[in-house]
Parts: C-alpha cells; structure tokens; sequence
C-alpha cells in the first residue's frame, strides 16, 4: 500500500508515469480508479512489425546485428499473444548472454537452436531454478 500511496502523492516537481499490463489492470483498478479513469491512455497489443522493431532496433543501437533472418524469426516464434513481448525480452537477453564470447556481437541461428528457441528459453530456465 506505500507504493499506491507514492504513486498517488502529488507534486509539481515529479510526474509518474505507470505501465500496467492489461492483466494487472485489474488487480491496480480497486487502488487507483481514480487516478486510472482520469489518465489513462491504451495501447493495442503490438503488431508483428511493431515487434520486429522492438528486437532489432535497440540492438543495432547496442552495436549487435542479428544473422539473416533471426529477428524475423524469434518475433514470428513468439506469436502476438499476451506476454509475447515479455518472452522475446527474455529470449533476447539469453541469446545476447550467449553470444557474449565472441569479439564481434552477432546474434546467431545457432545460438538460439541451443537455447531451444522462443517457446523452450523460459522453460529451460524454470527447470534450472527449481533444480537449484
């Protein structure tokens, strides 16, 4: 509840800015109603394309490349379903750990067959903590 309470405070020196997945909207609604209806603005579920720039620009910022055909492939693999971005956000960072070795950064097919792709990454770290 201190962390609704800071959100709510109000002040002219700071702005908050709050993302909310669509499936916690409703756990945050009972705490914030007001604050919500009165400043809320929706995002659509990004589109296949929308993703695909969300993959490969930040790493071209970053300084990696991706091989022929990678990014194209981990957003078509991680669909448009709820939590895709969160999966692809997670993949990336496992394939970018894997990557790390080599001089230059390239993001590659192989790397990421090892990992078992978009669908098997988060399972393969789920068995590694429960085994731990």
């Amino acid at each position: 509840m201190a962390f609704i309470a800071l959100l709510t405070t109000r002040s002219v020196h700071v702005r908050v800015i709050l993302t909310i997945r669509s499936d916690f909207y409703e756990t945050l609604l009972p705490h914030l109603e007001e604050e919500l209806r009165a400043s809320s603005f929706t995002l659509a579920r990004p589109s296949q394309l929308a993703l695909l720039d969300m993959v490969s620009r930040p790493a071209e910022v970053a300084g990696l490349t991706f091989e022929e055909g990678l990014a194209e492939r981990i957003v078509e693999e991680a669909g448009t379903d709820t939590g895709s971005l969160a999966l692809i956000a997670y993949t990336l960072d496992e394939l970018y750990e894997a990557s790390r070795a080599r001089v230059i950064q390239t993001l590659t097919h192989a790397d990421y067959d090892m990992l078992g792709g978009v669908q098997k990454v988060i399972g393969t770290r789920a068995e590694q903590v429960f085994g731990d």
